[in-house]
């Protein structure tokens, strides 16, 4: 790992691109991110062979390592595929436990910075963890099938308060756009037996958003700048964003 991060910074004083470390041999002669998925592939295998599943300690473990200590964007973004695959399915071997799964989703995924650290590709394999563990614990019901708005059983909705965090933080404007569109579905799908809630949910969905106007509002008005900083404008604006896409899509 030491001499990985050496190589790295080596390269990076050369003033490259941070994706020219994806094809630089940082240790030994195979490029470093297919290194990195060779390594995750001789994991899968091995979990497959013997039928083991990863515990949470060993999953913690490897979170740090290809996650939260990943050289590049792709390096993380594949690594957070793999933890996404690993649930198994498809005649895969599951390498998570639905525990384990859980433990990534809720425990885990919230480590990252969603303002720097979701790209496109971790908002799919988000959403990917989000549509099923709200399926198991009862909160979604995804029988309109994948490419439909999930019917919501639940207001309370795991991991929902980062998925607002991402759609109001992050710099990618893709990314934010996608998590506004995302945060929306939440109200677009909603069971009968939750239909006489909708308008309180919507008040609060709307709340949320001027909380985050009046915070922006007064850290303006605390600093010494007469305008906000760059992460508090990206929050008024996200927040203006999502209360248009509200009165768009229901209004």
């Amino acid at each position: 790992e030491e001499e990985a991060r050496t190589g790295a910074q080596a390269i990076r004083a050369t003033g490259a691109p941070e994706a020219q470390l994806n094809s630089a041999p940082l240790v030994g002669i195979i490029p470093h991110l297919l290194q990195v998925q060779e390594r995750l592939n001789f994991l899968q295998n091995a979990l497959a062979i013997t039928g083991q599943s990863l515990t949470l300690p060993q999953i913690d473990i490897l979170w740090k390592i290809v996650v939260i200590k990943a050289l590049t964007r792709e390096e993380r973004d594949h690594a957070l595929m793999w933890f996404d695959h690993a649930r198994g399915g498809n005649n895969m071997h599951a390498s998570l436990t639905e525990e384990g799964a859980r433990h990534v989703f809720v425990a885990k995924f919230p480590e990252l910075d969603p303002a720097t650290q979701i790209s496109r590709d971790a908002l799919n394999i988000f959403d990917s963890l989000f549509r099923h563990i709200n399926w198991t614990s009862g909160a979604l019901d995804l029988s309109p099938g994948p490419s439909l708005p999930p019917i919501v059983q639940s207001f309370d909705l795991v991991n929902l308060p980062y998925l607002w965090r991402i759609a109001l933080e992050a710099r990618d404007p893709t990314v934010g756009k996608q998590a506004i569109t995302q945060v929306i579905r939440v109200y677009q799908n909603v069971a009968p037996h939750l239909r006489a809630n909708v308008a309180t949910q919507r008040q609060e969905y709307v709340a949320k958003c001027m909380e985050q106007l009046a915070s922006v509002q007064e850290a303006t008005a605390a600093s010494s700048s007469t305008r906000p900083s760059p992460s508090d404008a990206l929050r008024l604006d996200r927040a203006l964003a999502l209360i248009k896409a509200l009165l768009d899509e229901f209004e």
